[in-house]
């Protein structure tokens, strides 16, 4: 699918069958930061094991859908003999783990640098401020694109782990950890029902997607097509550096 670089344009979403506006899009991009969502589930998932799967991005879930919640998850201390929100704590946990691993590899030092040397040498600092931070995202966004390219039925898995996950569990979890469960239910819900990992591969949606944590972040506001398209002509070298590089995890 091309995208147009206005973000007005409404889109079919194949894998769910929802016609999805401009309203649904934009709501999931000013709510849901973008980070490496699937590669936590690429890397530690658990055939079937819904709710330990869904612990694994419940961490970036919580700053996203409940902005301004200061829980740590490491420090809860879930009831003993409920099973499922065990499950989900140790997922939490292996979240964590899996982030101080990936901040610190050879891989997010390299890639990033590299992507870096790509944004001096083509000059985007002329048109798109603070190219460091476009790496740095550039570095996770890419990081997931390129993982599902190589296992596409894995997104599948992934949303079919985050569908089948007991509402009462998280709930359960949510409200121990003293947190607004019916404000989370209710965005884990519209993230699932808009699946806009599956637009990670097109380039038109990545830019925006970018775009988006600049506008939220407050760095700029909404980008003139002259820097969508700036950024947009960088993406497949930026994805063919990150590719040369996933073996450093």
């Amino acid at each position: 699918m091309q995208w147009a670089f206005y973000p007005y344009n409404a889109f079919f979403n194949a894998r769910s069958g929802i016609n999805v506006s401009y309203t649904t899009w934009h709501f999931s991009l000013s709510t849901f930061a973008f980070l490496n969502f699937f590669a936590h589930f690429y890397f530690d998932h658990r055939l079937e094991q819904h709710p330990y799967n869904t612990g694994l991005v419940l961490p970036d879930f919580l700053r996203n859908f409940l902005p301004g919640s200061r829980v740590r998850v490491e420090q809860l201390a879930p009831a003993q003999g409920d099973s499922e929100v065990q499950a989900l704590w140790e997922g939490c946990l292996m979240h964590l783990e899996r982030d101080r691993h990936f901040h610190g590899s050879a891989y997010f030092k390299e890639a990033d640098a590299a992507l870096k040397e790509l944004f001096r040498r083509e000059e985007l600092g002329k048109t798109v401020p603070r190219t460091w931070l476009a790496a740095h995202l550039l570095v996770e966004l890419m990081l997931d694109r390129v993982l599902m390219k190589q296992a596409p039925t894995l997104l599948d898995a992934f949303y079919h782990s985050l569908r089948n996950t007991s509402p009462t569990a998280t709930t359960r979890f949510l409200e121990d950890a003293q947190l607004d469960a019916g404000t989370f239910l209710q965005r884990f819900e519209r993230f699932n029902t808009v699946a806009y990992l599956y637009h990670y591969p097109d380039d038109g949606a990545m830019t925006y997607s970018l775009m988006r944590i600049y506008m939220q972040a407050k760095v700029t506001p909404e980008w003139t097509v002259a820097q969508q398209e700036a950024v947009r002509n960088l993406l497949p070298e930026a994805e063919a550096l990150v590719t040369e590089r996933i073996s450093l995890l």
